[in-house]
């Protein structure tokens, strides 16, 4: 409430100079909320010996985050991302994949702020990138794997944006079908959704047998595996270009920059519904007829999101990652 307070009426979350955002290095431990170390110990309590599935196991790496035994639950959370994994490759589909991991994004947080916390900045990234579905590795295929033609990049554009399409509505479907979100009974709603992800895919299919024939190269792209730290700054180094990678969190903003031959993170602090309300708010700007645009909103997006990384940039071109809420962003309207 104190936060929402200053952020209405005072002046804490609306920068004027670089020196007004708070900007550290990470820190990723401290003390949780009493009510998740509650519903953690009640859970871990309840499970007993067992099988050491993926939620056992991040069980106990919880258990041992909580009670300052950081090393241990590192180890813990990364044996249980491998796990999901294994669980997560007995899927055949790209899209099926992706879907699989909709409900479990949030699980490679706090292992990633970790890793990052103590310096171990590849396997850092590579958890990131898992998370989410691949996207540095297509971002590559465009820029650094040969797509040269026109034809060859709007159709693996296309791919892209189909399979996230299909991934969404699986992970949709796989809610309302197991009873994920609750008081949605409708089978009727069930069965539609059913017959639009065949569509969906019938679609896919055929996009794939016509990149077979048009444009052989974006297919062999379109299958591309998540990428290593080592392999991005090498394509930097080829296109001579920095790269920004955002994290939001409920408190801040991870701003992560890799650069041809180098790697900085750190901790803005913006909590994350201001975060959407000052992107939702420029957007509205630009969007909505009469209403001025905000340059308020634009220099302090900025400020938060770019002017921290300004020092570390070693090239005139600049490739912009974004997460979530930020991804809706125009960041060339900041200034």
């Amino acid at each position: 409430n104190s936060i929402t307070g200053l952020a209405g009426g005072g002046q804490l979350f609306r920068p004027k100079t670089p020196k007004d955002v708070l900007v550290t290095e990470i820190r990723s431990s401290g003390p949780f909320a009493l009510q998740e170390i509650e519903a953690v110990r009640a859970l871990f309590a309840t499970t007993g010996p067992s099988t050491p599935d993926f939620q056992t196991i991040w069980l106990q790496a919880q258990m041992d985050d909580i009670e300052g035994k950081y090393d241990a639950a590192l180890d813990s959370y990364l044996r249980a991302i491998r796990r999901m994994d294994e669980d997560r490759q007995k899927l055949s589909e790209d899209s099926a994949r992706s879907a699989f991991l909709n409900d479990k994004i949030n699980v490679y947080e706090r292992p990633v702020l970790l890793l990052l916390e103590k310096k171990r900045y590849a396997e850092a990234f590579e958890l990131l990138d898992r998370s989410r579905a691949r996207a540095t590795a297509d971002l590559l295929a465009t820029r650094s794997l040969g797509l040269s033609k026109p034809l060859d990049r709007k159709l693996f554009a296309t791919v892209v944006l189909k399979r996230a399409e299909i991934a969404s509505g699986q992970a949709h479907f796989f809610s309302l079908d197991s009873g994920f979100l609750p008081g949605v009974e409708d089978p009727e709603k069930v069965a539609k959704l059913q017959t639009h992800l065949a569509d969906l895919e019938a679609d896919y299919e055929q996009l794939l047998r016509r990149i077979a024939g048009e444009a052989p190269r974006a297919q062999d792209v379109a299958i591309s595996q998540p990428v290593t730290l080592a392999t991005l700054q090498n394509a930097l180094r080829q296109d001579f270009a920095d790269l920004l990678y955002y994290q939001l969190t409920d408190a801040g903003i991870i701003l992560i920059h890799i650069g041809p031959n180098s790697f900085h993170v750190r901790n803005a602090f913006l909590p994350r519904f201001l975060v959407t309300s000052k992107v939702a708010a420029l957007l509205d700007s630009k969007r909505k007829k009469g209403l001025p645009f905000r340059e308020d909103l634009s220099k302090e997006l900025f400020l938060y999101l770019v002017q921290p990384a300004m020092g570390w940039l070693s090239t005139d071109h600049l490739i912009i990652i974004p997460q979530a809420e930020l991804q809706a962003l125009p960041f060339q309207a900041l200034m």
